[in-house]
C-alpha cells in the first residue's frame, strides 16, 4: 500500500496531538529535548495538528503494531509505525510531505515553547549578579581590562585585583624564557613579583616544602603575601606563578618590613595592638604568634589569637578539636569587621552562620553518640 493508501484508511481513533499523542508527535517532529510544560499545553490554540491511528494488531496483550497518520491542517504529511510494549519498542516514521512538516514542527514548537520562562536566575541587566564561576573570579584592572583571574589573586573583601598575572606571563617571556632551560628560580624571583600590585615590599622567607613568600603588598587596606612554589626542574616551576594570600590589615605589612629589615616587632606596632584589641587578646601573646608567623607561616593569625585566648563558652564542651574555628565562627557573627584579620578573609558572614550551625549539631550528634569527632574545616 502507498502512504497515500494509508491516509485514506478511515481511522480507529483521531485526536489533537496535544492531548493524547504528545510524545509520537515529539518524535515525529524531532522536538526532543525541547522543554515544555504539558500542564499548559491547554491554554493554548494547539487543534491544528491532529493525529489518527488507522491500524493496530493487538500481538499479545501486552505488545502490538500500530498505523498512525499526521495531518496538519487537514492535510497528510506523515506516518509512524510503532511497535512493542506499549509501542516504545520499535519505530519508523515516513514523511511524505517535507513542506507541510516543517511548517507543523515550526507551529508545534511555537506552542510548546509559550509561556515558557527560563529554569536559570533572572536578573536586570544592569545588576550585579557574581564575581565567580568554578573557582575563578572576574577582576576589573587598572587599565580597564576585565578578566576572569584565580580565586585567590583578587582581595575577597573589595573584589579588587592583588596581583597581574598578564604582567608576569609578559616579565616571563622578555626576561626568562629566552634563557632557555638553564635558568631556575633565583632568576626569577623579579618575574614574580613584577604582577604583584598594590604597595609593596620584597621579602625572600622560605615556607618550607619548596614555597616562598617573595613579596608582600598592601591593596585596599589588607595585606598580602604573594607564595611562589619553586619545586621542579627547568620550567614547571613557573606554571605555579604566584598565590596571593590574604594575610591581615594593612597594619601587618609595617611587621614584614621591620623584620625584613632586621629590626625587632615590639608591642608598640600598629599590628600588634590593633589584633590585640580586636580580639580582646593579650598583646604579648599576639607579638609572640606575630613573629612566629611571619617566620614560619602555618596556621592564620586569626586562629593563633584565638588558641592563645581562653576558651569561648558558646563552643560546646563535645567539641574537643578546631575549637579555635568554631570560635572564630561565632567572633565574626558578632563583628563581621573581624574578617580583615583573617586568613583569605574566611570565614565572611555566611560561612560563619554556618559554622555556628555546624557547632549546634556535632555537639548534637556527638552527645548521641552519632559522631565520635568534628571536622569543622573548608
Amino acid at each position: 500500500m502507498t502512504p497515500n493508501e494509508f491516509y485514506a484508511l478511515p481511522f480507529i481513533s483521531a485526536g489533537y496531538w496535544r492531548r493524547h499523542h504528545i510524545d509520537i508527535a515529539i518524535e515525529v517532529l524531532q522536538l526532543e529535548g525541547v522543554d515544555y510544560d504539558p500542564h499548559r499545553l491547554e491554554e493554548f490554540d494547539a487543534d491544528r495538528l491532529v493525529v489518527h491511528e488507522k491500524l493496530h494488531h493487538d500481538i499479545d496483550g501486552t505488545r502490538g503494531v500500530s498505523l498512525y497518520a499526521f495531518y496538519l491542517d487537514a492535510q497528510p504529511f506523515a506516518l509512524l509505525f510503532t511497535g512493542g510494549r506499549g509501542g516504545r519498542d520499535s519505530r519508523k516514521a515516513v514523511i511524505t510531505n517535507a513542506t507541510l512538516w516543517c511548517h507543523a514542527r515550526t507551529y508545534a514548537l511555537s506552542v510548546m515553547s509559550a509561556g515558557l520562562k527560563p529554569k536559570d536566575d533572572i536578573v536586570a541587566a544592569d545588576q550585579e549578579f557574581t564575581d565567580h564561576f568554578y573557582g575563578s573570579r572576574v577582576a576589573r584592572f587598572g587599565d580597564g581590562s576585565v578578566r576572569l583571574v584565580a580565586w585567590h589573586d583578587v582581595n575577597p573583601l573589595t573584589k579588587n585585583p592583588v596581583y597581574d598575572r598578564t604582567k608576569f606571563d609578559e616579565s616571563f617571556d622578555a626576561l626568562i624564557r629566552p634563557l632557555g632551560e638553564k635558568v631556575g628560580h633565583e632568576q626569577a624571583i623579579e618575574v614574580f613579583r613584577s604582577g604583584v600590585l598594590g604597595d609593596r615590599i620584597d621579602v625572600d622567607i622560605d615556607l618550607g616544602d619548596g614555597k616562598r613568600i617573595v613579596a608582600v603588598s598592601v591593596v585596599d587596606g589588607q595585606t598580602f603575601a604573594h607564595v611562589a612554589d619553586i619545586r621542579g626542574k627547568h620550567y614547571s616551576w613557573a606554571r605555579q606563578g604566584v598565590e596571593p594570600r590574604m594575610l591581615g590589615p594593612a597594619s601587618l605589612l609595617d611587621c614584614y618590613r621591620d623584620l625584613d629589615a632586621g629590626k625587632d616587632i615590639t608591642l608598640d606596632h600598629a599590628y600588634v595592638r590593633e589584633a590585640a584589641e580586636t580580639f580582646g587578646a593579650e598583646p604579648a601573646a599576639v607579638l609572640e604568634e606575630t613573629m612566629d608567623f611571619i617566620k614560619n607561616g602555618g596556621t592564620s593569625m586569626a586562629e593563633r589569637i584565638i588558641l592563645r585566648m581562653p576558651r569561648d563558652v558558646r563552643v560546646p564542651e563535645t567539641l574537643t578539636s578546631d575549637h579555635e574555628v568554631f570560635t572564630l565562627g561565632y567572633m565574626v557573627l558578632d563583628n563581621p569587621d573581624l574578617r580583615r584579620f583573617c586568613g583569605d578573609g574566611y570565614p565572611d558572614a555566611e560561612q560563619a552562620r554556618k559554622i555556628a550551625e555546624m557547632a549546634a549539631d556535632f555537639d548534637r550528634r556527638i552527645s548521641s553518640g552519632e559522631l565520635k569527632s568534628t571536622a569543622p574545616r573548608r
